[in-house]
């Protein structure tokens, strides 16, 4: 939230934080911010990853696209979630349903 983002040279520095995660979603959420792609979400996420780097901590994120991914990478995040359980779970079920869906029914 705004204010671990004001403390966030303090809170990268400290002693066994191995790293920080870029929580773009609830960020844009406790900034009042209508997209997780916002201008003003984008620059906390480039704070936070500045700050991580001063520290030698690595910066993990969601990556939403190939496109979101290479934004983080050149902010410096160093670690890419591609996906959730949930995520691929969907992914699975709507591959499944398109591999069926020409079928007719039997009765």
């Amino acid at each position: 939230d705004p204010e671990a983002i004001a403390q966030i040279d303090a809170i990268a520095s400290v002693e066994g934080i191995d790293g920080l995660f870029l929580g773009r979603g609830d960020l844009s959420v406790a900034l009042g911010e209508p997209a997780r792609d916002s201008p003003t979400v984008r620059n906390m996420a480039e704070r936070i990853a500045t700050a991580a780097k001063r520290a030698g901590k690595t910066v993990c994120a969601m990556a939403y696209s190939p496109i979101d991914a290479e934004w983080l990478q050149s902010i410096g995040t160093t670690a890419l979630l591609v996906s959730s359980d949930h995520g691929f779970m969907r992914q699975g079920a709507k591959q499944a349903l398109s591999d069926y869906a020409g079928m007719r029914t039997v009765s």
